[in-house]
């Protein structure tokens, strides 16, 4: 098989190809290493390759198989992991200079279900220092690069895992996600994201950066390769208390089906916020997709939230001065510089008002849930505007200047807040060739209807076609 149709396939595609032993381990590793070793200059995905443990665990993979022993969809899949997930034995860093040295002498449980499904762990992927950022632009290591244009944000913190999948280095990768740090860059970069239920996916042995709203999840080409991850990855943790003690559904097999008398919301507040005018045609072209498939598609009204984005936000900063005050507080000098303001703007936070944030999220929690007994789903837009430059603090968006954070995140942090599953997934291009993305999402457990719903979507034919040119 042609080099190309390995990098450029689905997990699902190259799963299939290896249970049949029409794809060896050895080879897809192989291929992946080199495209690593090509691109990984131009994209900055990678932190840390492990080249040679890589092929080690192929071979292994390999010998499984060919005796018999397939593990199910993710045996012998490389994959890339965000350098906040602890790997032992590898350099761990959270994008930070301190940390630059530090050498995990654990794995993190994510880690652990992805070695016993039988993934290849090939490199941990670039983030935001700490994962403290929505642009993947780190002082100490270089800004993560979009593949779709290398001058341009991946969005962050999980940029490099994103642009890894994006760039064709790996199938699959996971990231973490506390304010949208899943879902941004996988929509700035064509890719499909998920951030799971809280409680859906342990976070032990992942440094936190905000505890209550810290999810890990995957970034994938397709949401069939997603369920797979998803599979593989969740269920209850003794070694972290949120996670919860629920069944694990059989992801992969809730995809079949359709989605006639489906409800789906758009809420109200969409009409009068600032977004980049193809986002907007973006949705309304989801909204008539969905329609077509048998889904009733009407307006939501979603009263009495309007500072949840703000208060998400201050709650996240309250929870991050702590966790990170450590670091903070012996090594503020070494810290990226606006990564060091947020922190000395979360160490001003009063109680009160930390509080009051969290009152307040009680109240947006209660608000959703009383949406979502008129509706199934949520469909918005994945974020304001598609990858920005590199270089830009703000946007210009039907004539007003945004903050690129604030841009990026209006649509994603406040799921964070509550803690319901939601999915990035690409539906198409826009004129200057950067991907547009739209979100759905579910009620707290139902990841199977949210991903039943996007892979419909993208059976459709709604998936991006073309391919990076970097590299």
């Amino acid at each position: 098989m042609q080099t190309s149709d390995l990098l450029q396939s689905s997990l699902t595609e190259l799963a299939g190809w290896i249970a049949r032993k029409e794809v060896s381990p050895v080879e897809l590793t192989q291929s992946v290493i080199r495209r690593i070793e090509a691109v990984n200059p131009h994209i900055n995905a990678f932190l840390t390759v492990i080249a040679d443990a890589a092929l080690e665990a192929a071979r292994q993979a390999e010998a499984e198989i060919l005796k018999g022993n397939y593990r199910g969809a993710l045996h012998g899949i490389p994959y890339g992991a965000k350098d906040l997930l602890c790997t032992m034995g590898i350099h761990t860093t959270c994008g930070a200079k301190i940390l630059q040295d530090n050498i995990s002498g654990m794995d993190a449980t994510v880690v652990e279900k992805m070695r016993a499904a039988g993934a290849i762990l090939v490199g941990k992927t670039h983030l935001h220092e700490f994962a403290f950022g929505v642009t993947n632009h780190n002082t100490h290591f270089g800004p993560a690069r979009n593949p779709w244009d290398v001058e341009r944000i991946t969005g962050g913190s999980s940029g490099g895992s994103a642009a890894a999948v994006a760039a064709g280095c790996v199938p699959m990768a996971l990231g973490s996600d506390t304010g949208g740090s899943i879902r941004i860059p996988a929509a700035l970069c064509g890719l499909v994201g998920f951030k799971p239920t809280y409680g859906r996916v342990s976070k032990f042995g992942v440094y936190p950066l905000a505890d209550s709203m810290d999810h890990i999840g995957p970034l994938t080409r397709t949401t069939a390769d997603a369920a797979a991850v998803l599979q593989a990855v969740s269920g209850v943790d003794p070694q972290d208390a949120t996670t919860a003690d629920r069944p694990v559904e059989d992801f992969t097999a809730a995809l079949e089906g359709d989605l006639r008398g489906l409800c789906i919301g758009l809420p109200h507040h969409l009409e009068t916020e600032p977004i980049e005018p193809e986002i907007k045609v973006a949705v309304i072209s989801a909204v008539k997709v969905f329609e077509e498939m048998g889904a009733v598609v009407q307006p939501v009204k979603i009263t009495g939230i309007d500072r949840a984005a703000a208060m998400a936000l201050l709650h996240l900063q309250a929870e991050a001065g702590s966790v990170l005050a450590p670091y903070y507080n012996a090594h503020a000098d070494k810290m990226d510089p606006k990564v060091k303001e947020r922190l000395d703007e979360a160490h001003q936070i009063k109680a009160v008002d930390f509080l009051e944030a969290a009152r307040y999220r009680q109240k947006v929690v209660r608000r959703l849930t009383e949406a979502f007994e008129k509706v199934d789903l949520l469909l918005t837009p994945a974020t304001a505007i598609c990858a920005c430059k590199i270089t830009a603090d703000t946007v210009l968006i039907q004539g007003k200047d945004v903050p690129v954070g604030a841009a990026v995140t209006r649509y994603s942090r406040i799921y964070n807040f509550t803690g319901q599953p939601a999915l990035v997934l690409p539906c198409g291009l826009n004129a200057q060739g950067l991907p547009v993305a739209v979100q759905l999402v579910g009620r707290a457990w139902e990841e199977a209807l949210v991903l039943k719903a996007a892979h419909l979507y993208q059976q459709h034919g709604f998936t991006i076609a073309g391919w990076p040119t970097v590299g």
